[in-house]
């Protein structure tokens, strides 16, 4: 009887380990980042913030978070917020404005089609401008390589031509497999994984600039981070591996231009709580 008694409980009890354990899983697998529709609202606001824009109304765009909403006419509409701050000639000391804005990218290419503010909050206290166009370009360069190495480990076509053009003729590229000194011999490794699913998870991305050396003033960066690479072998076999990256570059005219690529393999990480994600 009372083995009887206490089954309520016991379900209760195991329907509670339950849900807290099937919630969290369920909620990572829809906040998976898209890496080309990230690259394409990285790109644009990276390229928008150098454009010289109509009665000189420029500013730096911080993204704050970007959210896919729904496709429309063939194109996918996306919710951007940010904090923009608009620039003051003679002044670094500027009001900055809290924006929702939509815009509309074409899926196939990931082009930015239209652009449309829906709110536009002016901040009641003032702030020290900060540029936003450099981070926003490494950022976008970190997300279309991800996806790359992706489409690559999965074989389907890319184009290395396209990305040897980012890449400067004295640059140094060792990625985590020895023997491999080139981009397309890389990507041609990749291809012949042949992986039914590859993604390579962006962890601890962190972005510095170094001291400004060069003959035209631009700027270096060191862009280090760390893939968990998650994949499905064509035996349907689970494989996993951690990668570290370390990119050195600098940016002219919009334009990123890679300087070093290194990788190397990781040992596994054990305490996931030090991971953070891109």
């Amino acid at each position: 009887m009372k083995l009887a008694s206490t089954l309520p409980y016991q379900w209760s009890f195991c329907l509670l380990i339950f849900f807290v354990s099937f919630v969290p899983t369920t909620y990572a697998a829809t906040t998976k980042l898209d890496y080309q529709l990230q690259g394409a609202v990285y790109s644009w606001y990276g390229q928008l913030d150098i454009t010289p824009q109509k009665k000189g109304k420029n500013g730096a765009h911080h993204i704050l978070s970007i959210t896919p909403l729904r496709m429309k006419n063939g194109l996918t509409e996306v919710e951007v917020e940010l904090e923009y701050l608009p620039q003051k000639i003679g002044s670094d000391e500027i009001v900055g404005h809290y924006q929702i804005q939509k815009i509309l990218i074409n899926p196939v290419n990931a082009q930015v089609k239209n652009t449309e503010v829906v709110l536009d909050e002016v901040d009641d206290f003032t702030s020290r401008y900060r540029s936003s166009s450099d981070t926003n370009l490494i950022r976008a360069f970190v997300y279309r390589w991800s996806q790359l190495l992706d489409n690559a480990s999965t074989s389907k076509q890319v184009n290395p031509k396209q990305w040897q053009k980012q890449f400067s003729s004295k640059s140094t590229f060792n990625p985590e497999e020895s023997g491999l000194k080139s981009i397309p011999n890389y990507l041609a490794y990749l291809s012949t994984l042949q992986m039914k699913n590859s993604r390579h998870e962006i962890k601890n991305l962190n972005i510095r600039a170094q001291s400004n050396s060069l003959q035209d003033n631009s700027t270096r960066y060191s862009v280090e981070f760390e893939y968990q690479w998650k994949g499905i072998n064509s035996y349907d076999e689970n494989e996993l591996a951690q990668v570290g990256i370390n990119i050195e570059l600098e940016i002219k005219n919009g334009q990123i231009i890679i300087h070093r690529y290194k990788a190397n393999y990781l040992p596994p990480v054990t305490d996931l709580g030090a991971e953070i994600r891109c």
